[in-house]
């Protein structure tokens, strides 16, 4: 399962809720990322996360993070650049679609062996979290 994290996405001129996406264009999305890791459809996860950065710089107190989406992907490593590039791909297609490319940026967070718990319990490996619990 990679889990995709959309942050800073209340900057949006349509708010930051995932309601105002078409369900079509969520399924694409989910579609080109199942394609490109050679999973089933069922297992990516989008999250929404509500609201904007607040961002503190150097000597010049709070000010709003202005510069766009940020998009983490997290999943167990072992994914190629092929991979990952067009899952990147994918992403900011959606996102431009939804008139938020600009200022876009897409993280993997690639969890080595040994780092990842579900329900308190080690995943030793990259498995379906089906077959472990």
């Amino acid at each position: 399962m990679p889990c995709i994290f959309f942050c800073n996405w209340e900057d949006a001129k349509k708010g930051y809720h995932p309601a105002y996406i078409n369900q079509p264009d969520i399924d694409k999305l989910i579609e080109a990322i199942a394609k490109a890791a050679n999973i089933s459809l069922s297992e990516p996860q989008l999250h929404f996360v509500e609201g904007r950065y607040w961002v503190w710089t150097y000597n010049s107190g709070c000010v709003r993070d202005q510069h766009g989406v940020h998009v983490f992907v997290e999943w167990h490593k072992g994914r190629g650049i092929v991979c990952k590039t067009k899952i990147a791909e994918a992403i900011h297609k959606f996102l431009t679609s939804q008139g938020l490319g600009k200022g876009s940026d897409i993280t993997f967070r690639d969890s080595p062996a040994g780092t990842f718990f579900y329900e308190g319990k080690l995943v030793p490996y990259a498995v379906d979290i089906k077959e472990f619990v």
